[in-house]
């Protein structure tokens, strides 16, 4: 069985084990999926936080892959600083738990994980109203951010987004998860515990 919030990424962990793969491989394409036919709602540039039975050697397995944040960010750096722009997110963890759950617990590989998010950004899927709407108002929000870049890549997804009855594509993220996986470093914790039988 596999449950998400949307059902093309619940669709896309189904197919992972029809083909073999395990719980971790189809948690992990559930979650790439995610992040590209919901993206306000998870993300790529987010954070993963995993607790995994493994009935083969009944030990109960938790991942913390959370954001890292730079050596300087200190209370006293934000002491007369406010949190914005670059200083009000960490760096994004959930590449690195990715690869740790594949490494650590999975059979298949980014690749194999991430094939169905990449088809269905290139292919394009069928938007709810309600993803529509929050998805057009996130960008909105975006495009207010006062960095160009960031607001003029806001504005083509806006248009891109704009029209619901649309079916939408997303080349960006299509490339992402063709090539995510390349060049990981895990910073991921796990933390393993034995439980009585």
């Amino acid at each position: 069985m596999v449950t998400t919030s949307h059902p093309l990424a619940a669709q896309a962990g189904l197919e992972i084990l029809q083909k073999g793969g395990n719980a971790i491989d189809a948690a992990v394409a559930g979650l790439a999926t995610l992040d590209v036919v919901s993206p306000n709602d998870t993300g790529i540039g987010g954070d993963v936080f995993v607790l995994y039975w493994s009935a083969s050697d009944r030990k109960l397995h938790s991942l913390s892959s959370a954001g890292w944040s730079p050596e300087s960010w200190t209370t006293d750096y934000f002491r007369d600083r406010k949190p914005e722009g670059v200083n009000s997110v960490t760096v994004p963890g959930a590449v690195a738990g990715f690869d740790a759950m594949l490494k650590r617990c999975g059979t298949m590989t980014f690749k194999e994980t991430f094939e169905r998010a990449a088809t269905i950004a290139e292919q394009g899927w069928g938007m709810s109203e309600r993803h529509h709407r929050d998805l057009v108002h996130n960008l909105m929000l975006y495009a207010r951010i006062r960095n160009p870049r960031v607001s003029s890549s806001a504005m083509v997804m806006y248009r891109h987004f704009t029209a619901s009855s649309e079916i939408p594509t997303w080349p960006g993220p299509c490339g992402c998860c063709r090539r995510t996986g390349v060049t990981v470093s895990t910073k991921a914790r796990w933390l393993t515990r034995s439980l009585p039988a």
